[in-house]
């Protein structure tokens, strides 16, 4: 499982790998738990893929950022109604883990991970990690888009809001 530590006492945990959900038409779900008294109690899993398929969502990697926000980066078929083709998919909660915003891609390209030489699903292992700043966030994970297996960094655009301030010039 990968666990982070948020507040004193908090413990953030995503299943390492895939979740069956309750119904069977779907494959994997994307779950988060946590305990805000050192593991004595956990709260209900919440769901954090808000696709409406029934495709996999697998290995999430979390992270708690200086202040505290949490965000998950996990590989994610969604966009694939073959199921086969994968995407990295990344939610913030703002409020220690009681809500998450909705999902933004990552990815601009789906990749196989089919090995072409040999017809078969190529390891990609669960090479996927997330860090990040109080400004912004860096999913890292394993691609094949190119047929071979490389690193990408990368996040949604900076979060801010522009506000400017102008003073006159004085004179003495």
């Amino acid at each position: 499982m990968f666990n982070r530590f948020g507040a004193s006492g908090t413990i953030h945990i995503m299943p390492d790998g895939s979740i069956d959900p309750p119904s069977a038409l779907d494959y994997s779900d994307m779950m988060f738990t946590r305990s805000i008294n050192g593991g004595n109690a956990w709260s209900m899993p919440i769901r954090l893929n808000d696709d409406v398929t029934s495709n996999d969502q697998f290995f999430p990697a979390i992270v708690v950022d200086p202040v505290g926000r949490i965000k998950v980066a996990w590989y994610d078929r969604r966009l694939d109604l073959g199921n086969r083709y994968i995407d990295v998919f990344l939610v913030k909660s703002s409020d220690g883990g009681s809500s998450f915003r909705p999902n933004v891609r990552v990815t601009d390209v789906s990749f196989d991970p089919v090995n072409p030489f040999y017809g078969d699903f190529a390891f990609i292992g669960d090479y996927i990690d997330i860090d990040a700043s109080t400004e912004r966030t860096y999913p890292i994970w394993t691609d094949r888009r190119n047929g071979n297996n490389d690193i990408y960094v990368d996040g949604p655009p900076r979060e801010h809001d522009l506000s400017v301030s102008l003073e006159a010039p004085t004179r003495n």
